[in-house]
């Protein structure tokens, strides 16, 4: 690293090794939104998940399945026509559930 003045120092190097990746939501936004909800997971292998969205009493919104990719992968949910409150979004794999919230500001 050089300061301002022009001096020149080094220190340690640290290396960071990541694990595995698993499997997990990495991402839900907008957030707030009002119309689509993207949604970032993890998997560690290609599959199937079903992923379900629930009120806040419990009641079941939507559900339906998508397959998945080694990685990264996104769906898109459509909340246009709930009501504004806070949702909760579950994505199950067979193996592990994630639960992630959400919030729907209406129009």
């Amino acid at each position: 690293m050089t300061d301002f003045d022009g001096n020149t120092t080094s220190s340690q190097v640290i290396t960071l090794i990541r694990g595995e990746l698993g499997f997990g939501i990495t991402n839900v936004a907008p957030v707030p939104s009002s119309h689509t909800v993207a949604v970032s997971f993890s998997s560690a292998s290609k599959g199937e998940v079903k992923y379900s969205i629930y009120d806040m009493a419990g009641r079941l919104m939507n559900q339906s399945t998508s397959s998945t990719e080694e990685g990264i992968n996104n769906i898109e949910l459509d909340i246009r026509h709930y009501a504004a409150g806070v949702y909760f979004i579950s994505i199950n794999n067979g193996n592990d559930v994630r639960v992630m919230r959400c919030f729907e500001q209406g129009d």
